[in-house]
């Protein structure tokens, strides 16, 4: 997805150079992704900035995402939060939009701040939506981009 693809008044943040592949509690995948991408940007600035992270994890096949998934969605069941790179993290297993062939979300609490992430597995591919801001994390607009963010992926895996 592109930055006019996104809701009105976003900039997208500079490539991240950092590779952490963090994951929750620090549970290990069964399988390493062929490919995966991710961007952040950012609208507002001050006490209400908003963000969001867009990224797409793909797998060699179907079932290896699908493990993948599985074993998110699995170490979620137990893992309520954790401390990473000095920031306390709280989760909470949140409803997802019923889009591809499963979906989770996770309220995550970092600090004091809110972030909502979206996980939606699609054919070999893992898509993710998050963001959030200190004053507001609006889950109309994230999962709308989470929406948009999956069908662009399904056109483009078509084609």
């Amino acid at each position: 997805m592109g930055i006019q693809d996104l809701p009105v008044g976003y900039s997208q943040d500079p490539p991240e150079t950092d590779n952490v592949n963090k994951t929750f509690c620090d549970y290990k995948p069964p399988f390493d992704e062929k490919v995966k991408v991710r961007q952040s940007f950012t609208k507002g600035g001050g006490m209400s900035t908003e963000a969001l992270s867009l990224g797409l994890r793909q797998y060699e096949s179907p079932e290896q995402a699908k493990a993948g998934f599985d074993a998110m969605t699995k170490a979620l069941e137990t893992c309520t939060g954790e401390t990473f790179e000095g920031s306390k993290l709280t989760y909470a297993p949140m409803s997802a939009p019923k889009i591809g062939d499963a979906s989770i979300g996770v309220r995550m609490k970092v600090d004091d701040t809110d972030v909502l992430q979206f996980f939606v597995l699609v054919g070999p591919t893992l898509v993710n939506t998050g963001g959030g801001g200190v004053m507001d994390a609006n889950t109309d607009e994230i999962t709308g981009v989470l929406q948009a963010q999956v069908d662009k992926y399904r056109a483009a895996a078509s084609d």
